[in-house]
């Protein structure tokens, strides 16, 4: 008899501890159950948020929630007449303009002006130097001229003066007369040598003048050469600074006036657009509303991109990774759909709907996230977001979760 109530002692023991472990079993892998027995998933996408990028008036129609954008993607214009400060700035710098651009005719007028008068001192120059050159070769002609005439009279006195030495050795001539004649060769071979120096000279300043370098007889430079108006030249380098300076300051400011012009068609004006064929979720804002600059206007999708958001315990979640293959089942179908992991989250941090634009009715605290993309030829053009669904992953089974959670 004591040994029945051991045995029986042993087998209740036994049956309570088989009881306890199978509650655990059932606490530790009921998230699991719950996710491969209900469609907790659901069928969802990348959530866009547009928003206004400039303060004014919304003055477009706002598409529906659900409407598909067509192909030029417009979804919204905003309108802002009201940039007096802009438009003000504009006209100033416009002004500062045409100032430097008066600024930079007038100066231009009185360079032309300068130059005028500068071209008519050249000119004069030139003609003053063309009578010198003229002058120089009538001196070179005429006492090239005169020693001429004088080497004849020194040839004809010399003749003179030789029969007049022939008849005073005959005591015919007197010496006086002799005197006389050498006295004026003497003269006239002087002069030959004056007229030779002078021509010789004459011949230098007349291949200075060639050069462009003018002499006078005495030395000295012509008073014409040296009429350089220096106040002229003074007032044309003056008027030529005030031109660039006031090129300068148009270029700048024209700069400035092109950025303020940017800013001004940037700030006037907004064309909303998004990808064609995206579908809307929802629209914040109606024609006529004032918005300002980073308001809500509306959250679209891209149903080209069809993701699952799936539900898992935490147990599962370790054994599911990136690439791995998944078959998904949406509410109301029995076909399986293929899919691939495309990331997985921990509980803490899954993705809601500031990433999404639905999420899983299984979405709770303390359930990690897996998110599964549809392969492109199980789309079918659809756009089935927020559709309930289940998604089994044929990779990881029931007594995985189980090794896994008992660290086996």
């Amino acid at each position: 008899m004591p040994q029945t109530n051991l045995a029986r002692r042993k087998g209740l023991v036994v049956s309570v501890m088989i009881i306890v472990f199978a509650v655990y079993c059932a606490w530790m892998i009921g998230p699991y159950l719950q996710s491969i027995l209900i469609r907790d998933a659901a069928v969802t996408s990348w959530s866009r948020t547009v928003t206004s990028p400039i303060a004014g008036e919304v003055t477009s129609e706002m598409p529906n929630a659900a409407a598909v954008i067509g192909e030029d993607g417009h979804v919204a214009t905003v309108v802002n007449d009201r940039l007096f400060d802009k438009t003000a700035a504009i006209g100033a710098l416009q002004a500062r303009i045409d100032h430097a651009a008066v600024k930079r005719d007038e100066a231009g007028d009185i360079i032309e002006g300068l130059e005028a008068l500068r071209q008519q001192r050249e000119s004069r120059t030139r003609r003053y130097a063309e009578v010198f050159r003229a002058e120089l070769a009538t001196t070179v002609e005429t006492l090239q001229s005169e020693i001429a005439i004088t080497e004849r009279r020194m040839e004809i006195l010399g003749r003179l003066l030789s029969r007049q030495r022939e008849l005073r050795q005959r005591n015919v001539a007197a010496d006086a007369a002799v005197d006389e004649s050498e006295l004026r060769l003497s003269e006239l071979e002087s002069a030959r040598e004056r007229l030779s120096s002078n021509l010789a000279y004459a011949r230098i300043r007349q291949q200075a003048a060639e050069d462009g370098v003018f002499i006078e007889e005495d030395g000295s430079d012509p008073n014409w050469s040296q009429q350089t108006d220096f106040a002229l030249e003074r007032q044309l380098l003056e008027a030529r600074a005030r031109k660039r300076d006031a090129e300068q300051e148009a270029r700048e400011l024209n700069v400035l006036l092109t950025t303020a012009k940017q800013e001004f068609e940037r700030l006037s004006k907004a064309e909303i657009v998004v990808p064609a064929g995206a579908v809307i979720e929802s629209v914040q804002v109606t024609a006529g509303e004032t918005v300002s600059a980073g308001d809500v206007l509306l959250r679209w999708v891209d149903c080209a991109v069809l993701l699952v958001d799936v539900p898992v315990s935490d147990a599962e979640l370790p054994l599911i990774r990136p690439g791995m293959r998944a078959e998904v089942v949406m509410e109301g179908e029995s076909d399986e759909r293929d899919a691939t992991v495309m990331l997985t989250r921990g509980a803490a941090a899954t993705l809601g709907r500031d990433d999404l634009a639905s999420i899983a009715k299984g979405r709770q605290d303390g359930v990690a996230q897996v998110i599964v993309r549809l392969d492109a030829e199980n789309r079918e053009g659809e756009c089935p977001v927020g559709r309930a669904a289940y998604v089994g992953f044929p990779d990881v089974g029931f007594l995985d979760v189980i090794s896994a959670r008992l660290r086996l």
